[in-house]
């Protein structure tokens, strides 16, 4: 895999902020710009997608870049495709979003918001990488059958029960070969599925997302070297910065192993049910 993408190699949080963001942006557009189960679109003012499905990330809005004139119906023009399909809607609220009050125009038209996620930071030369226990093996996904071991083990480990086929049918959408922008790992433990992780190599920094361990194999120290291995894949294409929207209950953990973070990542969510 060669990569092309322009390098961040400095710590201006500003620039890191914002390539944190376009990051997210490209995550979400491997994972649903090609799934058969999603109207998407993306233009220089708004990447959107709406399925028939009742998980918020498959129904994402991210990317605003409305005027005055528009914003209102814009927003409206996609609650009705929320209201159509009867989904909830997730819209992901950045630094640059515009017009700058669209976080109050959000709210005028019935979605909400809670306490914002972290986002945060690290330059990967600053870590000590974790020795593998021996009975640990990491695979990357590469096949339809993976994707699938995949998902089971990302929804039994955060107990979203229902969403199996699906989360696994936007992995082989996006594509699972080694040049794909979006890259995902199986951890094995005595050869049996445990523990998920993936990389978007996108906008100069490498986007650690899904770091899932099953419930009775936490505690181990797994999450962290699933984290790290995940890393070094950007560190093998030259990346120097890895980013990721943390849990409240795992900022913490991150910031143990050298992450920083840099900004608040909003989301605000619109339910047809109290419409």
């Amino acid at each position: 895999m060669v990569n092309t993408d322009p390098i961040i190699q400095f710590d201006d949080e500003l620039t890191l902020v914002r390539a944190m963001e376009a990051n997210l942006l490209e995550t979400l557009d491997y994972l649903l710009a090609n799934w058969d189960k999603t109207t998407f679109e993306r233009t220089p003012q708004l990447l959107w997608s709406i399925t028939d499905t009742q998980f918020t990330l498959f129904n994402s809005i991210i990317g605003a870049r409305l005027t005055d004139d528009t914003v209102d119906a814009t927003i409206q023009s996609l609650i009705e495709r929320g209201k159509e399909k009867e989904v909830p809607i997730l819209w992901w609220l950045g630094i640059e979003d515009t017009p700058e009050n669209l976080g109050k125009k959000l709210l005028e038209h019935g979605f909400f918001t809670g306490n914002p996620t972290p986002g945060m930071a690290m330059k990967m030369s600053d870590i000590t990488w974790t020795e593998l226990p021996e009975n640990l093996t990491i695979v990357p996904v590469r096949t339809a059958e993976q994707a699938q071991i995949w998902s089971d083990l990302v929804v039994e480990s955060n107990q979203m029960a229902g969403y199996n086929e699906e989360l696994a049918e936007t992995l082989i959408s996006g594509g699972l070969d080694a040049s794909a922008k979006m890259q995902h790992i199986i951890g094995l433990i005595d050869d049996e599925p445990v523990a998920t992780a993936s990389v978007t190599l996108s906008n100069g920094v490498a986007g650690v997302f899904n770091i899932a361990v099953l419930p009775d194999m936490r505690q181990q120290g797994i999450g962290r070297i699933m984290t790290e291995t995940v890393m070094k894949i950007g560190t093998e294409q030259g990346y120097h910065y890895a980013v990721l929207q943390s849990s409240p209950m795992g900022e913490a953990l991150y910031q143990k192993m050298g992450y920083e973070t840099i900004a608040p990542v909003h989301q605000y969510i619109w339910l047809p049910s109290e419409q």
